[in-house]
C-alpha cells in the first residue's frame, strides 16, 4: 500500500512538472511585429464594404459585419508571418440572430491557404481549436458529439470583452483567456506562417486591438498619428503612475500599521508573563513594573520601520529567554523547597547550601535585569525618537499623498477632457470617411444617370418623330373610317333585302313553301332563350326559319333551341359553348349526322 502511495506521488509531481513545463513565459517577447489599436485606418487590416462584408473602423474597434448567411470568411493581416510569436487580442461577438455566431484568430496560416490553425470562441461561453487542411477542419479540442467545442468559465458571452493571449514556441501552443491560463496543445505540421481573423456566416464582432510580438527589442513604433491621442497615452501613464505611488504609500503604512499591531501582540504577551513572575523577590517585581511600564509606552508608539522592529523583536526574544530561565529556577527553587520540609535535617542543610547558591544565581540574575533595564531605557529613548521621525515621515508622506491625490484629480480631468476631445475626433474621422465614400458613390450614380439621360434623350427624339409620323397615319385612318362606315351602312340596308331572299330560299332547299308556313301547326322545341346580357357564347346554327320548327325535325340531335330575331324569324341553334374549339367539334358531330349546312355562329346573350 505504503508503495502504492509512493509511485501515486511520483506520478502526480511528474505530471505536474511537464505541465508547468508547457507554459511558455512571454519575457523576451518585446519586437512588435504589428500593433494595431484601430484608432486610425491602418496597414494590416483591411477596410471592406461590400454586400457580404461590412468592415469599417468604429469607435476605436475594427468592426466586423459578416452579412453572408452561408459561409465564413477569413482576414489575414499583411506582413504578420511567424514562427514564435505572443498574440494579444480583445474580442468582443456583437448580439445578433444568429445562435452559433463565433470569432477566432488565424495561427500560422499557410501561403497555399490549405493549412492555418484557428482558435475560436462562440457567443454560449464555449471554445474550440481546429485545424485546416486542404479544405476541410480537424478538430483539436473536445469530441465530434459536441463539434470540438468546450464550455469554459474563463470564456466571456455575448456583448461582453474577452481578452484572449496566445503563446507558441517550438510548436507548443499556451492560450490565455481573461489573464487566466486556459490550455496547451501541440501542432508541429507548421512551422511558420501568418495570422489574422476568422468570423463566422451571418455574425458581428469588435476588436479593440491586435498586437502580434516576437522575440527581441522593439523595433515598430505605434501607429498613433495624432498628436492628441500620444498626450492621451502620456497623462494615461502618468495617472497610473500616480495611482501605482499611492497605492505603494498606503500599503507601506498598512504594512507598518500590521507590524506595530504584531508587536504589540507581543509586548502584550510578554506583559501576561511578566505578571506570572509575581512571586519573585520585590527588586525583581520592580524592575518588572518598570519594563511592563516601558512596554505599555512602547505600544502606544505609532508606526515602526520594518529593520527597527526586527532588532526590537530579538531583544523581545532574549528578554523571553531570560525570563523563562528565571521561571524554570525559581519553579525548580520551589521544588526543593518542599522535599526539604520532607526531608531529614542533613537534607535540609544540604539544600541550604543549595538554597546559597541559588541566591547567588538570584542575585546574577538581579543584576542582569538591571542591566536590561537600562538597556531597555535606552531602546526607550530611542524608540521615542524612532517615533518622532516615523511621525515627521508620516506627516510629510500625508502632505505628498495629498498633494499626488490633487495631481491624480486634475490628471483625471484632463484624461476625461482628453478622452472627449479624442472621441470627437474620431467621430469626425469616421464621419468623414463615410461621407468621403458616399460622394464617391453619388458621383459614379451621377455618371450612370448622366449617360443614362443621354441615351432618354435620343429615345425622346427617336419617340417625338415616331409619334409625328403616327399622328399623320391617325389621321388617315379617322378619314379611312368615316369613309368605311358609309358603305358599311349602304352595305346594311342591302344585307336586310338579302336576309329575306336567303331565308326563302333555306325554306326552298329545305322543301318548305312560304304559303303554308304560315297554316302549318307544328310541335315546338323546349322553350327559347331570351338573350339580355352581354355574355359572349358560341353555336351550332341549324338553320333561319319563319315560324317555330316541329321537334321531330332534329329528334336525332342533343340540345336543340331557337332564338327568336326582331324581323320575326326563328333561328335554330344546338349547344352552347363558352370556346370556338368545343362549338368546332360539336360542328363536326352534327355534320356526321347529315346536317352539312351547319355551321358556328357567335351569340351574344
Amino acid at each position: 500500500m505504503k508503495q502504492l502511495i509512493s509511485t501515486t506521488l511520483f506520478l502526480l509531481a511528474f505530471l505536474n512538472t511537464t505541465l508547468n513545463a508547457q507554459q511558455i513565459s512571454s519575457e523576451g517577447y518585446n519586437n512588435d511585429v504589428i500593433h494595431e489599436d484601430f484608432n486610425t485606418e491602418g496597414e494590416y487590416f483591411k477596410i471592406i464594404t461590400t454586400t457580404d462584408n461590412y468592415f469599417i473602423l468604429d469607435k476605436g474597434d475594427y468592426l466586423l459585419s459578416r452579412n453572408n448567411k452561408d459561409s465564413e470568411y477569413t482576414i489575414i493581416a499583411n506582413n504578420s508571418s511567424v514562427t514564435d510569436f505572443v498574440i494579444k487580442t480583445a474580442v468582443r461577438i456583437v448580439h445578433s440572430k444568429n445562435k452559433k455566431a463565433s470569432v477566432g484568430i488565424i495561427l500560422k496560416a499557410q501561403p497555399n491557404g490549405k493549412g492555418a490553425i484557428i482558435f475560436e470562441i462562440n457567443k454560449k461561453r464555449e471554445y474550440r481549436i481546429k485545424q485546416l487542411i486542404g479544405n476541410n477542419y480537424q478538430n483539436l479540442s473536445g469530441n465530434a458529439k459536441q463539434e470540438g467545442w468546450v464550455k469554459n468559465k474563463l470564456v466571456n458571452g455575448v456583448d461582453k470583452q474577452n481578452l484572449i493571449e496566445i503563446r507558441s514556441e517550438k510548436n507548443i501552443y499556451d492560450i490565455y483567456i481573461n489573464s487566466e491560463y486556459l490550455t496547451t496543445f501541440f501542432m508541429p505540421d507548421f512551422t511558420s506562417g501568418s495570422c489574422g481573423l476568422f468570423i463566422s456566416p451571418a455574425t458581428k464582432a469588435r476588436i479593440s486591438y491586435y498586437y502580434i510580438n516576437t522575440k527581441g527589442t522593439s523595433t515598430v513604433v505605434t501607429n498613433y498619428t495624432n498628436k492628441n491621442t500620444a498626450s492621451l497615452e502620456e497623462k494615461e501613464n502618468k495617472a497610473e503612475e500616480l495611482e501605482n505611488s499611492n497605492t505603494s504609500l498606503q500599503t507601506t503604512v498598512s504594512s507598518l500599521t500590521s507590524e506595530n499591531n504584531s508587536l504589540s501582540s507581543e509586548l502584550t504577551n510578554l506583559t501576561t508573563i511578566n505578571a506570572d513572575l509575581a512571586s519573585i523577590s520585590s527588586s525583581q517585581q520592580k524592575e518588572i513594573i518598570a519594563l511592563t511600564t516601558a512596554i505599555e509606552d512602547f505600544r502606544n508608539t505609532s508606526s515602526q520601520s520594518s529593520a527597527t522592529n526586527k532588532q526590537l523583536n530579538k531583544e523581545i526574544s532574549v528578554l523571553k529567554l531570560q525570563i523563562s530561565l528565571e521561571n524554570t529556577t525559581n519553579t525548580n527553587l520551589t521544588n526543593d523547597l518542599k522535599k526539604i520540609n520532607k526531608s531529614t535535617s542533613t537534607q535540609i542543610k544540604q539544600l541550604t547550601t543549595q538554597v546559597k547558591i541559588v541566591k547567588n544565581k538570584v542575585a546574577k540574575l538581579q543584576s542582569s535585569n538591571s542591566t536590561l533595564s537600562a538597556d531597555l531605557s535606552n531602546e526607550k529613548k530611542a524608540h521615542q525618537n524612532i517615533k518622532s521621525e516615523l511621525n515627521k515621515s508620516v506627516k510629510n508622506k500625508s502632505i505628498e499623498i495629498n498633494t499626488l491625490t490633487a495631481e491624480l484629480n486634475n490628471a483625471k480631468e484632463q484624461l476625461k477632457t482628453t478622452k472627449n476631445t479624442a472621441k470627437k475626433l474620431k467621430e469626425c474621422t469616421t464621419n468623414a470617411t463615410t461621407l468621403s465614400v458616399d460622394l464617391k458613390n453619388a458621383n459614379t450614380e451621377l455618371s450612370i444617370l448622366k449617360t443614362t439621360q443621354t441615351k432618354h434623350d435620343i429615345v425622346t427624339a427617336d419617340l417625338s418623330s415616331k409619334i409625328t409620323v403616327l399622328s399623320n397615319q391617325i389621321s388617315s385612318l379617322e378619314f379611312k373610317l368615316k369613309t368605311t362606315k358609309s358603305e358599311i351602312s349602304a352595305l346594311e340596308t342591302s344585307n336586310t333585302e338579302l336576309k329575306t331572299l336567303f331565308i326563302q330560299k333555306d325554306f326552298e332547299l329545305n322543301g318548305v313553301k312560304a304559303s303554308e308556313l304560315v297554316k302549318e301547326t307544328t310541335v315546338y322545341v323546349p322553350t327559347p332563350k331570351n338573350l339580355k346580357s352581354n355574355k359572349v357564347v358560341y353555336a351550332v346554327q341549324l338553320g333561319m326559319f319563319m315560324q317555330t320548327q316541329s321537334a321531330s325535325a332534329y329528334e336525332n340531335l342533343d340540345a336543340v333551341w331557337y332564338l327568336p330575331n326582331e324581323n320575326g324569324t326563328y333561328q335554330y341553334l344546338s349547344g352552347d359553348f363558352s370556346s370556338p374549339k368545343e362549338a368546332a367539334d360539336h360542328q363536326k358531330a352534327i355534320n356526321a349526322k347529315g346536317y352539312s349546312s351547319a355551321y358556328v355562329v357567335t351569340i351574344t346573350k
